[in-house]
This record gives C-alpha cells, structure tokens and sequence, in this order.
C-alpha cells in the first residue's frame, strides 16, 4: 500500500486548515514537495503551493478525524498516527489533469510552481448547527442534497486518504458534498492487530458524525463508501443507526463497500439482514488475488469478505468483479482505477443498479448472479 502505487497519489497535493485543536496552527501536507506555508498567512486562511506546472483539477472536501495533530516542534508537519480529539476541516485536494478523464467539472489552476494556487478558511464546527452553517458557506450543496462519507483502510495516511477521496470524487464526476473520515492507521504494516483496536475505538466518532449528518437539513442523501479494514467501522456505525423498520425510507442511501476486509461469515448472518432497514442498497465490489486479504484471511482464520471466490454471490446485495480493471501487482486499490469510478458515477449519481449501468456485464452461475467490471477496450 505504498502511495508510489497508488493512481494519482504521489502527483496529489493535499492542504488542510485546522483549529479545533490548536488555533494557531496551520498545516500543509504535500506528498510531493513539502512546501510550508507563509507564516504571515492569515490563521484562518490557508494556500495550496502548486507542484508543477501546468493545469490541476482543485478538489475540496471536507475531513473528520480522531488523529492527534502533530507539533510543529516534531518536524513532522500535519496529522500522525496517534489517537487524539475529533477535530475536522476542510481541506483543497490538487490532481494533475489526466488526459482520459471524459469531464472536468472542478475549478483549475493554472498557477506557475510557487505561486498560490487556492485558499478557504478553517471549518471546525463543534455540532450540527455549526456544521449545516459550514456547510451552506462552502457552496458544495448549492446545486446538490448529496453528501458522501468515505473511509479508508489499513496503512493510509491522512494525506494518502485525502488524495484517494479526491481520486474517487474526480472520477466519479460526483457533485455533492465529500466527507473524508481519517481514522488513526499506523504504517507499520506489521500493524494490523494494533490498526484493528484503533479502529475499533474509533467507531463512536465515526458514528456519531453519522448522525449529525442525518441531521443537516441541506443533506437529502448521505452515501457511504468503505475500503478494506475500514469497512468494520462503517458497517458497526451503520448498525449503530435505529433501523427505520422499513426498507422503504432507510435514513442511508449506497452503500459501497471496496475489498472489504470483513469476515464473511459474520456479514452474512449478524450484519446483511440488518442491512435493509438502513441503507437503499449494498454493492460489493472484489477482486481474486487481492493479497492483502489473502494476508488477513490467514491472520483472521477466516474468509473475508472482499476476496472473489466461488461464494462471492450473497443474496441481498450486489457484487461486482473487478478482477480485470485492477492492475496485476495490486488486486487491492482498484477503487482508484478510472473505471471504477466511472461505475460508482453511475451509482451515486444516477442511481443505476448493476443491471442499468453500462460500465459492467452480468455472469450467471449456479449460485446465482454477479457482474464484472468491463476494461476500456470493452466499455460502451
């Protein structure tokens, strides 16, 4: 899970301006270059320095998170793999201008290296009141109720994360409002019983923004998306939810779930009839030899629930293949392929199921029915 093998990851940029912490400190984080920011800079406006020339697609969202937020004294600037308060933000995400992607519908800079490329002001909104008021001032809801929540997996760094949703937003062409949720993940990739109790204890934050959001009077449809072992949180903040008793009016809409690292035997009997009564509908997305779940299956003792294999098929929800999309040395991050987020476009912004959307093609075994994921050349 090195950022090098992510799509887009070590040519993003990420800045973020926080206060709930510290009032007096600003942070840019930049995978590429590290440029600082201006300490005359005004505390409540922050600037993104431009990597390289040329064109950048500009992505704002904003980001909720229980990592301690690093001293400047450390010389390890932004926010680190500790545990520490919830505190949020909003934060400017610059990708290069990818020659494949169909739309640009986001803000670009054409700023020469050095010069300041965006500024926004520090969102840190301590309850729902504050949070709607946020919100309506940022604009992303002005022509869209929808607002997404995403959170990653295993060994992802806040910026890493960031720059994933950024991704994900881009290459979905998705309009409504991006919610990064940045739990405390290490880099140890040894870690993984540690990244599991951190998560575990981060599941009250990542509920309780949950029901906030509900909450937003502007927010018509809250989508959710997980990856990996962050899936565990998603789902427990889900249940945490009262179920509507109906699946008529759940209070989520998608729920997306990308190599969910999850027993699949505890999904499907404690977890997917719940379901339902909560979310409009469930997809899976898999792919075979996706190692980091083969990994986990031997540490777990158990099957999880991202890996494809002959049960891939479960009852309930929809489950997409996408083994051929994937590129052969990461069977893991296909969430960050163009055509990955090109079918979750179809998804969260038409609201296509598996059957209505051109972007995948059905298989039909003995068990039942799955759809896989169609390459470019097959596409259309």
């Amino acid at each position: 899970m090195l950022c090098g093998a992510l799509l887009g990851c070590s040519a993003g940029k990420v800045v973020v301006s926080d206060t709930t912490t510290n009032p007096a400190v600003n942070t840019s984080i930049n995978s590429d270059t590290n440029a600082a920011i201006s300490p005359e800079a005004d505390p409540n406006t922050h600037h993104a320095m431009a990597s390289h020339e040329g064109l950048e697609a500009l992505v704002p969202i904003f980001y909720v998170t229980n990592r301690q937020l690093e001293p400047v004294s450390s010389g390890r600037e932004g926010f680190g793999s500790d545990p520490g308060v919830v505190s949020s933000g909003a934060a400017e995400v610059s990708l290069p201008t990818l020659p494949d992607r169909d739309v640009v519908q986001w803000p670009t800079s054409s700023a020469q290296q050095g010069e300041p490329a965006v500024a926004f002001k520090t969102w840190s909104p301590s309850n729902e009141v504050d949070l709607a008021a946020a919100i309506a001032e940022h604009g992303l809801l002005d022509q869209s109720d929808t607002a997404l929540v995403y959170i990653p997996g295993f060994m992802k760094r806040f910026d890493q994360a960031a720059e994933d949703l950024a991704e994900i937003v881009y290459g979905a062409n998705f309009t409504g409002l991006p919610i990064l949720f940045s739990w405390p993940a290490g880099e140890n990739p040894v870690g993984y019983g540690r990244d599991t109790e951190v998560l575990t204890a981060s599941i009250p934050a990542l509920t309780s923004l949950l029901q906030t959001l509900l909450k937003v009077e502007q927010i018509k449809t809250l989508h959710l998306i997980a990856h990996s072992m962050g899936s565990q949180a998603m789902l427990a903040a889900i249940l945490n939810h009262p179920a509507t008793g109906t699946p008529l009016e759940p209070a989520f809409g998608e729920l997306v779930l990308y190599a969910p690292d999850v027993d699949r035997e505890a999904f499907v009997l404690e977890v997917l009839p719940r379901l339902p009564a909560r979310v409009t509908r469930t997809t899976l997305y898999t792919a075979e030899r996706d190692i980091p779940l083969l990994t986990s299956r031997v540490y777990n003792q158990s099957p999880r629930l991202g890996a494809a294999n002959p049960d891939v098929i479960i009852a309930g929800i929809e489950t997409i293949d996408a083994t051929t999309v994937a590129p052969w040395y990461d069977k893991h991050n296909y969430h960050l392929t163009p055509r990955a987020q090109q079918d979750l476009g179809l998804l969260l912004n038409e609201g296509k199921g598996a059957h209505e959307r051109p972007t995948v093609t059905m298989s039909a075994t003995d068990a039942g029915v799955y759809w896989r994921l169609l390459p470019a050349e097959d596409q259309f």
